[in-house]
C-alpha cells in the first residue's frame, strides 16, 4: 500500500528559539542602535532606517535558513532577504519618518 506524500512547505514554521532571536534583533535594531546614534549626535534618520531594516531582515532570514532548517546560503535565502528587506524597509521608512503614527 502506498503512503501519501507529506507536503513540503517552502518556508518552515519558526521555532520558539528563532522567535526570541528575531524579537531580540528587532528590539536591538529599532531601540538600541537609534539610542546609540542619538548619543553620538548623529541625527541621520536614513541611517536608522538602513540599520533597522538590514539588522531585522538578516536575523529573520538567518533564523529561517540556518537555525530552523540548516539549509545555509541557498538562492532562496537571498530572495527571501531581498523581499523582506523591501517590506521591512517600507514599514521602517513610515515609522522612522513619522509619516503614519502607529
Amino acid at each position: 500500500m502506498m503512503r501519501p506524500r507529506e507536503k513540503q512547505n517552502s518556508l518552515p514554521m519558526l521555532s520558539y528559539k528563532s522567535s526570541f532571536i528575531i524579537l531580540a534583533s528587532i528590539l536591538i535594531g529599532t531601540i538600541f542602535f537609534p539610542f546609540v546614534l542619538d548619543q553620538l549626535g548623529l541625527q541621520m534618520i536614513w541611517l536608522r532606517v538602513i540599520i533597522a531594516t538590514v539588522f531585522t531582515t538578516y536575523t529573520t532570514t538567518f533564523c529561517l535558513y540556518f537555525v530552523d532548517t540548516k539549509r545555509g546560503f541557498v538562492p532562496s535565502f537571498w530572495v527571501t532577504f531581498a523581499a523582506l528587506s523591501a517590506v521591512i524597509g517600507f514599514i521602517t521608512i513610515f515609522w522612522m519618518y513619522d509619516i503614519i503614527h502607529i
